[in-house]
């Protein structure tokens, strides 16, 4: 079946949901701003949405302006990661939020071996969504409730069977981080397009539209490369690098290689696990899961991984 997943579902209706956005305000790369696209395509929402910057701290007047909506969603992302002067938006005044916060595909950015703070993930009284398993677990262990429901990029693609198979197919390279160990050889015959993440970069902006529509392989060593070309069925040649290791779970729990190898197997059934998991999440979240109480996780299934 060839069909668009997730945006069906428009679970809010006619509630009035307000966004803490990593797609604006200071900070902003372009990855971000995929990972919001595609969080308010899946959950239904205008693009219009209101929204406010996680990277700015909220003042008395927006936190009462928050405070007049049905929900707030936070935009995932590695909002996470405890950084006073990066995630600026989790402090006192995000505590005094009273409207459901819901964490929709949040990880941590850090080396698989640490033991990153918790701070921000206990702000949360519903279930957390986790984008990757490193992530999923580090929570769980730590008794804090949550699913692992993957990235919105992935769940917002088609239902797919297969990688595509088209061999002539355009070739994109991202042109930052400089990708090591490809080589030339492999595109000699082949159209070749380099994809930029940020402004400074050389490349074809990634966030333009139909960017993946002729290709048929990616060369990157970008987590917002690599993912939106799987959702589509794009095979990904990814090269490890040594910063926020733990964000890289999410593509060895979908059979990516992260050494340049490229998959054999489309991850079907790992994406479809995925979707369940988010309406799992979802079900959980919008009934108040967790609110006023905390949620006793022996009563569920927390084996899976």
């Amino acid at each position: 079946m060839n069909g668009t997943w997730g945006t069906h579902l428009a679970p809010f209706h006619n509630k009035k949901v307000i966004i803490a956005s990593v797609g604006c305000g200071p900070y902003v790369n372009r990855g971000n701003v995929l990972i919001e696209r595609s969080t308010l395509r899946v959950l239904g929402l205008p693009p219009d949405t209101p929204r406010f910057s996680v990277f700015e701290r909220i003042s008395d007047d927006l936190l009462e302006r928050i405070n007049e909506y049905d929900y707030l969603v936070v935009t995932g992302c590695t909002t996470l990661q405890d950084h006073e002067e990066h995630q600026a938006c989790f402090d006192v005044q995000f505590e005094r939020i009273t409207i459901p916060k819901l964490c929709f595909g949040a990880a941590f950015c850090c080396r698989a071996e640490d033991t990153p703070s918790l701070r921000i993930a206990k702000m949360y009284a519903l279930p957390i969504g986790a984008r990757d398993p490193w992530t999923y677990e580090y929570l769980s262990s730590n008794g804090v409730d949550c699913e692992l429901i993957g990235c919105p990029t992935i769940l917002e693609g088609s239902d797919l069977n297969d990688w595509i198979s088209d061999s002539k197919g355009e070739i994109l390279i991202s042109s930052t981080p400089n990708v090591k160990g490809w080589q030339s050889s492999w595109v000699a015959d082949r159209s070749v397009r380099y994809i930029s993440h940020d402004a400074s970069s050389p490349g074809d902006n990634i966030l333009a539209d139909r960017i993946f529509e002729k290709a048929n392989l990616v060369i990157t060593s970008r987590l917002h490369a690599a993912l939106p070309a799987i959702s589509k069925g794009i095979k990904v040649k990814f090269y490890w690098t040594d910063y926020g290791e733990s964000r890289f779970s999410l593509l060895e729990f979908l059979g990516i290689q992260l050494n340049g190898e490229l998959p054999s197997v489309y991850p079907r059934m790992q994406i479809q696990f995925l979707r369940r998991n988010y309406a799992i999440w979802l079900r959980r979240v919008l009934s108040g899961e967790g609110m006023g109480a905390p949620v006793t996780r022996s009563s569920r299934d927390t084996s899976r991984n």
